[in-house]
């Protein structure tokens, strides 16, 4: 769910550069790619920690890997809404003192044509997937069909060349709301300029728990690396730590990196 969080603050970045702009700045916007983009797109995310429950100390580590490409179908305003995406990898572990477990998924392999609605429809090649196989899927791409809450959020801002912004999360903090368990504190975005084709930003980002009595905090930073033309993100890449006091104590560091070529 953290990884989430993170990663999807990617896409929201969309640069506009029009004739005459001051190149010191970039004003952000928001939009789908077009209509027969091709990417892939490669994603990892890792967590070590140590729980502290009932007198004992467990290690924890968990982690995420998934490289899939994608091939945009249609769109509708700032959505997606048809994709066709094959995941090469998809893989989840996690190891809890000696116990581990986890694997590759059942779509590791496979590929899915996805098509927006009130239930995402999930389909191979001879038809309808699976119900587990579309299950998983859906998890995946859960945001699937849903307008860029982040990007519209963030959408005609200007940002300066080696200027910090701190956005706090009771500004825009509605745009990470669909994690039920971690909600936005503050987001921290500095405009480093171009390299090439592609624009820099440094960032920084803090979540904490939603629930009462929660006090579950994540702290990452980074830097993210977007396509100007497109807005996608094609680098990123953030480590941090992730705390908890209480009854049950977490101490741990977080990585997660995300690589798009387009």
């Amino acid at each position: 769910m953290f990884a989430r969080a993170a990663l999807l603050l990617a896409p929201a970045l969309l640069l506009t550069s029009p004739a005459g702009a001051d190149p010191g700045s970039v004003t952000l916007g928001a939009k789908a790619p077009p209509v027969g983009t091709k990417y892939a797109e490669e994603k990892s995310s890792s967590f070590e920690m140590t729980v502290e429950a009932d007198g004992k100390s467990i290690p924890v580590q968990m982690s995420e890997k998934q490289k899939k490409k994608v091939e945009v179908l249609a769109t509708k305003g700032d959505a997606i809404t048809k994709a066709k995406i094959t995941y090469e990898i998809d893989q989840k572990s996690q190891k809890q003192g000696t116990v581990q477990g986890g694997g590759a998924s059942k779509i590791e392999g496979k590929t899915y044509t996805l098509t927006a609605g009130a239930t995402v429809e999930v389909a191979g090649a001879s038809g309808p997937a699976p119900a587990a196989e579309a299950e998983v899927v859906r998890d995946r791409e859960d945001h699937f069909g849903k307008p860029q809450k982040i990007a519209r959020a963030l959408a005609g801002r200007t940002f300066q060349l080696g200027k910090q912004v701190t956005l706090p999360g009771a500004e825009i903090g509605d745009a990470f709301g669909e994690d039920p368990k971690m909600a936005l504190q503050a987001l921290t975005l500095t405009y480093r300029g171009m390299e090439g084709k592609h624009a820099k930003f440094d960032l920084r980002m803090s979540m904490a728990g939603k629930q009462p009595g929660n006090d579950l905090k994540l702290e990452v930073a980074g830097k993210i690396v977007i396509e100007p033309t497109s807005g996608e993100p094609m680098d990123l890449a953030v480590e941090g730590t992730i705390k908890q006091g209480g009854k049950t104590k977490i101490d741990g560091k977080v990585k997660m990196s995300a690589h798009r070529t387009m």
